[in-house]
Parts: structure tokens; C-alpha cells; sequence
């Protein structure tokens, strides 16, 4: 049931949810589900958009850094 008090048409909401997904962006996912249901978000994993950056890839810009610095010493 809904707030009013009636039943919801399962199709009707079907129908919705698809047109939901099928128009809005990832973003607008997050974003809706971040405001609307934050407990879901959380159980979820979902915690905020953008998602954070993986650490890897700085570790990784390190080392290669380091690798053209010693191949410059060497040269």
C-alpha cells in the first residue's frame, strides 16, 4: 500500500522503475539513492559519486617516475 492508503498496480511500478533506469544516468542512480535511502546506500556499499580513485595508479605514476629518473642517470 501506499501513503494514501491503496494498493499500488505492480505493473504501473514495473513500468516505472524501467523508464527510471532506461533515462537516468548512472550519476542520477547514485545521487537519488544517496538522498532517498541513505541505510540502502550504505548496506549497498554506495558512498557518494564520483567513486574514489583506485590508489594503485599513483603507486604506479611513482614508479614510473623513479624508472625514467634512473634511466636519465644512466644515459
Amino acid at each position: 500500500m501506499n501513503a494514501g492508503g491503496k494498493m499500488l498496480d505492480p505493473q504501473k511500478v514495473d513500468a516505472a522503475l524501467r523508464e527510471y533506469y532506461a533515462t537516468a544516468s548512472d550519476r542520477q542512480i547514485v545521487e537519488d539513492l544517496l538522498r532517498r535511502s541513505p541505510e540502502l546506500a550504505k548496506r549497498l556499499g554506495v558512498t557518494g559519486w564520483p567513486p574514489p580513485e583506485r590508489r594503485s595508479r599513483g603507486v604506479r605514476d611513482f614508479f614510473a617516475s623513479l624508472g625514467r629518473s634512473v634511466h636519465r642517470l644512466f644515459s
